[in-house]
């Protein structure tokens, strides 16, 4: 299967984000482009690139028992005259009470170094 270009909705939850005195939780929805095999593998490079941000990594103090969660809303191909290198939007940030309901069951966690 030939590689093609890829739009990868996520959505991130329970993100303890240091920036200020006190850490605070946070959601956020971001778009992801990659280049990958396949509507999977697409997904799947998403969550990757997403986990390799040293930004959003460096930012993210979550302690082990009580992990970042990353849900995929969508996954579409994008036709290669519209695909804009590999990278990712700004993040659309919001703080996370936890009450909103969550969209599915979560995907990998983002990994931490």
């Amino acid at each position: 299967m030939a590689k093609a270009n890829y739009r990868v909705r996520l959505r991130g939850r329970n993100f303890l984000l240091s920036g200020g005195e006190t850490p605070a939780r946070y959601k956020f929805h971001v778009n992801v482009f990659v280049c990958a095999d396949g509507l999977d593998s697409a997904r799947e490079a998403a969550i990757r690139a997403l986990g390799d941000d040293e930004d959003l990594v460096g930012a993210t103090c979550n302690s082990a028992d009580d992990p970042p969660l990353v849900f995929t809303l969508e996954v579409q191909a994008i036709p290669p005259e519209l695909a804009p290198p590999p990278k990712r939007s700004a993040f659309e940030l919001a703080p996370d009470d936890g009450t909103e309901p969550e969209p599915g069951l979560p995907e990998e966690p983002v990994a931490r170094p």
